[in-house]
């Protein structure tokens, strides 16, 4: 089999993998070629015809109205180490099940858990996934490192804020994994800013032993 056959074969049995989880649901999928770029997703039960708690790609002025909101899933092909980071923004409180599919199987997780909130009016708020992701005890969140290979990855709302009626928004992102070189190097800096700073340390107390 050729390598392109090989992949073509492997996305194949991704799709259908997500076309099995989603229950026949119609669904859409988002290329994530991007490093360090976050792809958003919504939650919003009102927005599917039967009311899924599924992620979706919601638009309030098409999909909202009609109902008719897809499910959404993220394709990521890569060739390289790759750390996969999920968080949920905007209301703190909600917390997603994440399921990642890939050629060699499916692993099914969920993002970290936070305190319920009594109802979304006193719940923490964040604009952007960054400000939440930098308060992990308040915004649920995960991170998985992903080997080279094809990856599909789908969720839905594991827990909600009260009063939210199960709408919410999250992104996710793939960034890269320092090579193994990457790592000694930064740890022989490590030593070696040690070695130098104790040196320093001797020079100076030798120095002032002599006045």
């Amino acid at each position: 089999m050729s390598p392109k056959f090989a992949h073509l074969a492997a996305v194949a049995g991704l799709l259908v993998a997500s076309a099995l989880s989603s229950a026949a649901h119609a669904s859409q999928t988002v290329q994530v070629t991007n490093l360090d770029q976050w792809y958003n997703f919504s939650v919003d039960p009102g927005s599917t015809a039967d009311g899924r708690d599924t992620w979706i790609n919601l638009d309030y002025a098409t999909t909202a109205i009609a109902r008719d909101a897809q499910d959404l899933s993220f394709a990521i092909q890569v060739n390289q180490a790759v750390n996969l980071r999920i968080v949920d923004f905007y209301a703190a409180g909600d917390s997603y099940q994440v399921r990642i599919a890939s050629s060699t199987g499916l692993l099914d997780t969920a993002t970290s858990t936070v305190p319920h909130t009594a109802d979304v009016g006193s719940a923490l708020f964040a604009n952007t996934p960054d400000e939440a992701w930098s308060q992990p005890g308040s915004f649920s969140q995960g991170s998985w490192v992903l080997g080279p290979g094809s990856y599909l990855i789908s969720g839905r709302l594991l827990q909600s804020v009260p009063g939210s009626d199960g709408m919410t928004s999250g992104a996710l992102q793939i960034s890269a994994v320092p090579e193994p070189s990457s790592w000694v190097q930064a740890l022989a800096g490590v030593v070696v800013l040690g070695w130098l700073f104790r040196r320093q340390s001797r020079h100076d107390s030798r120095h002032s032993s002599r006045r």
